[in-house]
């Protein structure tokens, strides 16, 4: 999704020399994005209490994309504009799409950010679009209505600067950790520390319906179904209003600590943390370092005083990726899923998968609405020959057919690694105590056993050589681009039955899905 929207977002800068004396040179303002590193759609429309609401993108699905009716749904995006430290918006609609935030200044005016902004992510509730600055140390954080008011030009007197703020994260006694931080993933209301009714300074307030108090608790942020009509839209339900006060958190890397934690949005307090260690033997050791991680200072402006000594870590890791896996993906309900069966329902778990390209280990903490499982119950995977993990991506579950032997429900982890190739992994619920198992995507077909319907061929990390039902002249396990193309990231969507428009008899499968099927593409 990010890749479509992004391929409309190149512009020319111009430049006209005017025909007169002093040959005097007029230059348009550059409309180009500078370096752009990641984005993130939400969907917004304007409230009949003149606010502005918010929801992730699908929400806008079938929506109109007119730019003269603020109160219709519509999709906006945020874009990490990293050269001019800036995070820039677009519209679907536009015919342009970027948008000048404040058309009354001379060139064109994005949202500031801190010192090289790269890796963004949206809350649950799309009421916050964050980036993580690599540079000074810190967080941006956007307030979505904020910035989707400026878009329509209805925010009053409010200005670029006055929908963003900056979070340092800091430790338990208030000092800077001073690390730069790499990847990032915004905590579902469910799993996130920031509101734990056990700690006053970190008590949430009541969470607000679409239209009143009602309390959210499916995981959505507030995203209801209660309230009337909105003007202008047809009887369509209005989008959730945003609270400001709502407590909200990330998970996010530090790579140059060896740390992955959670850090409130609010407050800028580290919650809860893991630190990879070096074991001196060429592996590593998982540390819960709680809310008091010890990190080489990377941004020493933020420290006062003089800069203390980098504690002993060694570079086992440098966590750069990281995904959250849910039990109930996008807070939809197992029971909802079109081929959920018991073995999902019973064993599927939430769980964060980190990794980085010191390493070709696969790390995996389970959690749970209590906060992150201890370091023993870690678990890991090597993966063959990897070269390092780069980008982490989770498949939805999905029903595979095992010939003879039925259907079962499984879910696929993709890998991108340092070797050029994209490493799948196949989750395994049913042992506490594995990860999964590599899954080798070069096997011969002539190899296999005709109608046995077997989806992962298990990849021994510490096998030497290829093993004999691999394909000829494959260069490992993994998936390659052809032409010597280089994977970078990966998307999933997932197709279900009632996603399909039914007219003429499903005759339209072919228009509302791709490949005119349902399933995962």
């Amino acid at each position: 999704m990010r890749t479509h929207h992004l391929r409309h977002l190149a512009f020319a800068a111009l430049v006209l020399v005017p025909a007169c004396r002093d040959q005097q040179r007029l230059t348009v303002p550059n409309r180009a994005l500078d370096r752009p590193m990641d984005a993130e759609l939400a969907c917004v429309a304007l409230r009949s209490d003149g606010t502005m609401g918010a929801a992730p993108a699908l929400a806008c699905a079938g929506g109109s994309a007119s730019c003269s009716a603020p109160e219709e749904r519509q999709l906006i995006g945020f874009v990490t504009n990293s050269e001019r430290n800036e995070i820039a918006v677009f519209r679907r609609c536009d015919r342009n799409g970027l948008v000048d935030l404040d058309p009354a200044s001379p060139g064109y005016d994005f949202l500031p950010a801190g010192a090289m902004p790269q890796e963004m992510t949206l809350t649950a509730d799309a009421c916050q679009a964050v980036a993580a600055n690599t540079q000074s140390c810190d967080l941006t954080v956007v307030d979505v209505p904020g910035a989707a008011a400026l878009a329509f030009d209805v925010a009053g007197d409010a200005t670029p600067g006055s929908v963003t703020f900056a979070v340092t994260p800091v430790r338990g006694d208030g000092t800077p950790i001073a690390a730069r931080p790499g990847d990032l993933v915004a905590a579902p209301p469910d799993l996130s520390l920031a509101g734990d009714p056990a700690n006053p300074a970190l008590a949430p307030p009541p969470l607000r319906g679409r239209d009143g108090p009602a309390a959210a608790t499916d995981g959505t942020g507030g995203g209801g179904t209660t309230g009337g009509g909105t003007a202008g839209t047809g009887g369509v339900e209005p989008l959730a209003a945003c609270d400001p006060d709502q407590p909200r958190s990330v998970y996010v890397t530090f790579p140059g600590c060896q740390l992955v934690a959670e850090v409130s949005l609010q407050t800028g307090q580290i919650l809860q943390s893991r630190q990879f260690v070096s074991d001196g033997a060429g592996g590593f050791e998982v540390v819960d370092t709680g809310t008091n991680p010890d990190c080489p200072v990377e941004c020493p402006e933020l420290v006062d005083g003089p800069i203390p000594d980098p504690p002993e870590l060694g570079d086992p890791v440098t966590p750069s990726s990281i995904a959250l896996v849910r039990r109930t993906l996008d807070g939809v309900e197992e029971a909802d899923y079109d081929d959920a069966d018991e073995e999902y329902v019973s064993g599927a778990y939430d769980a964060l998968f980190v990794g980085g390209p010191a390493s070709d280990e696969l790390v995996e903490i389970p959690l749970d609405e209590t906060g992150w499982a201890a370091p023993e119950e870690t678990l890991r995977l090597r993966l063959q020959d990897a070269e390092g993990i780069f980008r982490i991506r989770a498949t939805p579950p999905m029903s595979l057919g095992l010939g003879a032997l039925g259907s079962f429900t499984r879910q696929f982890l993709y890998v991108v690694a340092g070797d050029g190739a994209t490493h799948v992994v196949e989750r395994d619920w049913s042992n506490p105590f594995q990860l999964g198992v590599e899954c080798d995507t070069q096997v011969d077909p002539s190899s296999l056993q005709s109608g046995l319907g077997v989806e992962c061929i298990e990849v021994d990390p510490l096998a030497p050589g290829d093993p004999p039902n691999r394909r000829p002249l494959a260069l490992g396990p993994g998936i390659r681009a052809p032409g010597g193309a280089v994977i970078t990231d990966w998307t999933f969507v997932k197709i279900r039955s009632s996603d399909v428009a039914e007219e003429d008899g499903g005759a339209s499968l072919g228009l509302s899905a791709p490949f005119g099927r349902t399933g995962v593409v």
